[in-house]
């Protein structure tokens, strides 16, 4: 008899390298698998812009300083991978700071409002510039020790 206690399980390793699973039934073996645990080497982050102005988000490079102005909005995706550039795919956790912190706001996103309830999640993250300067954007795997930088140059919006 196969007994099931969860449809839903994780894994987490803290040594890369290649990991074999096996599953018994009536004290032999039934099935076996071997996973490929890899450590990323660094955080490619994927950068989408709303600049105050426009109703579309553009996907911008990250290489050099981004221009944007103040009340734009800022979606990332950080994508751990090796040092050839392959991804790494898996659940990872990261945390995003901005220097000067005071610069820029996260955002909620409202799945729904309700009169009984508001519904929203802060992922995916969503940050919006209220300051203008240049703003210095961290997110920081801390437990595989790699972090992606972006750098913004926020312009001031002028009244007409």
């Amino acid at each position: 008899m196969l007994r099931v206690t969860s449809l839903q399980s994780s894994l987490t390793v803290s040594t890369a390298g290649t990991y074999t699973l096996e599953t018994q039934l009536n004290d032999e073996l039934f099935d076996r698998i071997e996973l490929e645990f890899a450590k990323p080497d660094r955080l490619d982050v994927i950068t989408w812009v709303k600049l105050s102005q426009s109703s579309e988000f553009q996907k911008v490079s990250t290489n050099g300083t981004i221009m944007v102005s103040e009340g734009s909005q800022v979606s990332v995706i950080p994508v751990p991978v090796t040092a050839d550039g392959e991804r790494i795919m898996g659940d990872f956790d990261v945390d995003i700071s901005a220097s000067p912190a005071w610069a820029m706001v996260a955002t909620e996103n409202i799945i729904g409002a309700y009169e009984q309830n508001v519904v929203s999640s802060n992922d995916p993250v969503s940050l919006v510039f209220i300051e203008p300067g240049e703003v210095e954007v961290t997110i920081r795997d801390a437990v595989n020790d790699i972090e992606g930088v972006l750098v913004f140059s926020v312009e001031a919006l002028t009244n007409n």
